[in-house]
């Protein structure tokens, strides 16, 4: 346990570290400046209706922003959110790892997590990615913590990192997915699968008020520059988590095919030892 504990805090720290150069320095992209617009307005409405009105993602993280500018913070050093959310990532990230594979391999994954290009990147970012993609892992911890042993706590934190996740950016909803379709499909959680999609059904409910917004956004068809569905981008995706290198050459596509290949193939070893309880059995509460 405490070396588990030491290696999660070396991997919060590096990942501080890797996202602290031009943090205070590195002026504003385009994105940020759209942000920061969004965080100086000196009401909370006016913020509610901007973000409705230029933005294609929830108000949680830019409320977050607003908060903490108007508690004192300059516009720029409001990227420190992003930064801690990167650090509380990383050493997530480990700690999930950690029960299904031994303490080093876990500590590869935090420290990929830590120092992912793509991760470092937003991770000093005024904008919500890092607090996605933190929220995404908090959402596992706690859900493995309600399948474990249900409790009406665990339960009520499910459904709050839920709405919070669903308040946060949209692609959330493919993590609730996700793990809706374990929830169903594995016989092994049998016993607490209706209770824990009762607590993921009430927090979309708290996020449910900001959907008529949701479809504004939509309308406003602000995502036009991605254009069209290829295959290329999607086959890459979990190698430009960490490196954005050769993403357009044929050495690329090699490289790319390599790190899914290696995604795939922990999916299929976890299929494996699936069988294998991850988790205590499930005890009331």
């Amino acid at each position: 346990m405490n070396a588990r504990r030491c290696v999660i805090g070396a991997v919060a720290l590096l990942a501080i570290a890797a996202r602290l150069p031009g943090l205070f320095t590195q002026s504003l992209s385009q994105d940020e400046v759209a942000s920061a617009r969004i965080i100086t307005e000196p009401t909370f409405p006016r913020l509610l209706g901007h973000v409705a009105r230029t933005e294609s993602t929830p108000p949680l993280w830019y409320t977050l922003a607003w908060l903490a500018h108007h508690a004192g913070v300059p516009t720029q050093d409001v990227r420190l959110l992003s930064l801690a959310a990167g650090a509380g990532l990383a050493a997530l990230v480990v700690d999930l790892a950690c029960r299904v594979v031994a303490l080093p391999l876990a500590a590869l994954a935090g420290l990929l997590s830590a120092v992912g290009s793509e991760l470092v990147s937003h991770g000093r970012e005024l904008r919500a990615y890092e607090l996605l993609a933190l929220l995404s892992v908090v959402f596992a911890r706690v859900l493995l913590g309600v399948v474990a042993r249900p409790s009406r706590r665990r339960q009520a934190a499910l459904a709050a990192t839920v709405a919070a996740g669903g308040l946060t950016h949209y692609f959330f909803a493919f993590s609730v997915l996700a793990a809706l379709g374990w929830l169903w499909l594995d016989p092994a959680t049998r016993a607490v699968r209706r209770r824990a999609t009762a607590a993921i059904a009430v927090g979309a409910v708290a996020a449910a008020p900001w959907l008529p917004v949701t479809l504004e956004q939509y309308h406003q068809n602000r995502f036009w520059w991605i254009g069209g569905f290829r295959l290329r981008p999607v086959l890459a995706a979990p190698l430009r988590l960490f490196t954005s290198a050769y993403g357009s050459t044929p050495f690329g596509l090699v490289l790319s095919l390599a790190a899914l290949a290696v995604v795939v193939t922990g999916c299929l070893h976890l299929a494996r030892i699936s069988t294998v309880p991850l988790y205590p059995a499930p005890s009331g509460g």
